[in-house]
């Protein structure tokens, strides 16, 4: 009989009135990995985990967590899934010791978290108001809960997020050791380094819909780029990174100077003129025949300069269109 996988999601489609937040997504993630889950701000990341976990039901498609439905048996699957809190979550007047026991409490067969406490160097901030704990320790204590019910499978939600390199690879650290220890461990990032340094399996994420999945070293290798961070771009802007961005902001910058011309070329500079004719004018008679000639010099010369304008700027616009991205605007990376 085939091991059961930690993680299976088959088609899994979730939408949000008219928009389509995950689309026919399919995963299957081994017991024992640590997986990514990828994608810029808005890709269907948070969805998808939600869908996972069974806090948001999912409009169609199955999902299994260690063989269990998530939906139906969930009371069952909190004993085995361990859920990074976000930091809003915390009561932030407790002490650590306080929301490690009120944590300890809820499971049948927790950890000992006093020993953990003081694998992640923790042991003398036992007593400290999390209000006071650097943003490295509120992480480690984010790990620490998250682990407190022995469990076989952590979810973690761009954990790393904020904190400053040397923390990070603390982090990193923890996370490696967990892993050693057999848990699987499902992570969000948006540090390509860190996607680097700790996954065995990802996926990028566009749209809702899956873009490419393997472990790092394909991915990279698939793309044509050297690393992590470039595969990423290239993946999600669909071609080589720096001719990609080249050619958008050539692209906005030549949209902007074209609509700028016709706005000056067939208004500003036609009542600059009328302007300046009427400081001359020396009888009304004079006065209206420079005002009539210049307005007619300016709807020619707006008609000659929109039409073309409008024309070549076509291209540009398809081109924004394509990578989605509304003129003036800067692309979302990450």
């Amino acid at each position: 009989m085939d091991e059961i996988n930690a993680i299976e999601v088959t088609d899994l489609t979730k939408t949000f009135g008219q928009k389509t937040a995950v689309d026919q997504l399919n995963l299957r993630i081994e017991k024992g990995t640590i997986f990514g889950l990828l994608g810029h701000n808005g890709a269907g990341k948070s969805t998808t985990i939600d869908c996972i976990l069974g806090t948001q039901q999912c409009d169609s498609g199955t999902i299994r967590i260690l063989g269990i439905d998530p939906v139906k048996k969930r009371k069952q699957l909190f004993q085995k899934v361990g859920v990074q809190f976000q930091e809003s979550a915390f009561q932030m007047g407790l002490r650590v010791h306080e929301i490690c026991e009120i944590t300890y409490s809820l499971y049948t067969n927790p950890i000992n978290w006093k020993e953990k406490l003081s694998a992640f160097g923790l042991a003398d901030k036992s007593k400290t108001a999390i209000s006071d704990l650097s943003g490295g320790e509120r992480q480690k204590l984010c790990i620490l809960l998250a682990m407190m019910g022995n469990p076989e499978v952590i979810f973690l939600d761009e954990l790393t997020t904020g904190l400053d390199p040397v923390a990070r690879r603390d982090i990193w650290k923890t996370l490696k050791q967990l892993n050693a220890t057999g848990v699987t461990i499902f992570l969000t990032s948006h540090y390509m380094d860190e996607v680097e340094r700790l996954c065995d399996e990802i996926v990028i994420l566009k749209g809702g819909q899956q873009l490419i999945s393997g472990t790092v070293e394909e991915v990279v290798t698939a793309s044509g780029e050297k690393n992590m961070d470039d595969a990423f771009l290239k993946t999600n802007w669909g071609g080589d990174t720096m001719n990609t961005f080249w050619l958008l902001y050539k692209s906005e910058a030549k949209l902007s100077f074209r609509e700028m011309s016709s706005l000056i070329f067939g208004l500003i500079l036609p009542i600059g003129l009328m302007a300046l004719m009427g400081l001359f004018a020396e009888t009304n008679e004079e006065l209206n025949n420079s005002f009539a000639a210049i307005a007619t010099i300016g709807l020619v010369a707006c008609g000659i300069m929109t039409l073309p304008l409008s024309l070549s700027s076509y291209r540009e616009r398809k081109i924004l269109k394509r990578y989605k991205v509304t003129p003036i605007s800067q692309p979302t990376y990450y």
